[in-house]
């Protein structure tokens, strides 16, 4: 194919200034076509896959923090100490679910004696507790029902 059948502008030969400026930037280093070290090719290969481990893990993540609903369990235990003459119980409320909650009453029953207790917020995997005390002269196990809450 001769000069006079290519298309202006393409496939000619680079201008003086061109080659000065391919010249200065291989003499730099920048050329795109440079044959690249074993190191360079380390460091890419780690990048990539480190890029790779990051949005692999933002993925699953973003899937287990879907959330769900509040899963409350009650578990209510004697302490064995006295106030005022009375007995005291432990009031365990956790959540295992994937939401938070919110305004959880229980009701915790010793005997013939009952208690309501508010607690205001129990984030999700989280757990919270309070101390019930009842009057003396009151004996039994104690039991605990949860009675509501509310998902925010």
């Amino acid at each position: 194919m001769s000069t006079s059948e290519r298309a202006p502008g393409l496939n000619k030969a680079p201008s003086s200034p061109d080659k000065a400026r391919s010249r200065r930037l291989r003499e730099a280093g920048l050329s795109l076509n440079r044959h690249r070290t074993p190191f360079e090719w380390g460091l890419l290969t780690t990048a990539l896959f480190t890029i790779r481990v990051v949005l692999t893990g933002l993925f699953f993540y973003a899937d287990k923090r879907a959330g769900g609903e509040a899963e409350l369990t009650v578990k209510v235990r004697d302490t064995g100490k006295q106030f005022e003459g009375g007995r005291q119980v432990e009031l365990t409320v956790r959540n295992t679910g994937g939401a938070g909650a919110e305004e959880v009453v229980t009701e915790v029953t010793m005997g013939s004696e009952t208690r309501e207790v508010s607690m205001v917020r129990i984030p999700k995997h989280d757990e919270s507790k309070a101390i019930v005390s009842f009057p003396p002269g009151i004996s039994g196990k104690p039991e605990a029902e949860l009675l509501s809450y509310v998902e925010p």
